[in-house]
């Protein structure tokens, strides 16, 4: 990351002071005569845990995510990823199948244990998330995916 005058400056990009236009992509001269430094990037935070918002000399101003919306996201992305798993062992016509009762048995008790054991599974993490006191007690919760 680059430096002029305490904020941000992009080197490949065109620069006008008030004395001299300089072109893109600024040559180490120019940017030694403009007193443009070098700086490394900001890492910026771990999105899981803050949103944050990059001030003109590069470094962030964050916010901590509440605790609440943190277990939130976690449960949302262990039911979608649930779901997916479900959605990839049965289509439409299957689970129609199923419910409407005109399926043989062996698919029924095959589709209702995989429904349990995706269920199952959920309510594990679920209760992890839930019993987690910190964000990264949260983020450190994980979801044993069953065989379909």
């Amino acid at each position: 990351m680059y430096l002029l005058n305490g904020n941000k400056i992009n080197i490949n990009r065109p620069y006008n002071s008030a004395v001299k236009s300089y072109p893109h992509l600024l040559p180490q001269e120019w940017r030694d005569e403009l007193g443009v430094t070098e700086v490394p990037d900001p890492i910026p935070p771990d999105p899981e845990k803050f949103t944050w918002l990059e001030n003109a000399d590069g470094t962030f101003t964050t916010t901590a995510i509440p605790l609440a919306q943190i277990k939130k996201r976690r449960l949302r992305g262990f039911r979608d990823q649930m779901r997916a798993l479900f959605d990839e062992a049965y289509d439409l016509l299957d689970v129609t199948l199923v419910l409407s009762g005109q399926a043989a048995a062996g698919p029924t008790t095959k589709m209702k244990a995989d429904i349990k054991a995706l269920t199952d599974a959920f309510a594990t993490a679920r209760t992890a998330v839930n019993a987690a006191t910190t964000a990264d007690g949260v983020l450190a919760v994980s979801i044993v995916v069953p065989i379909l």
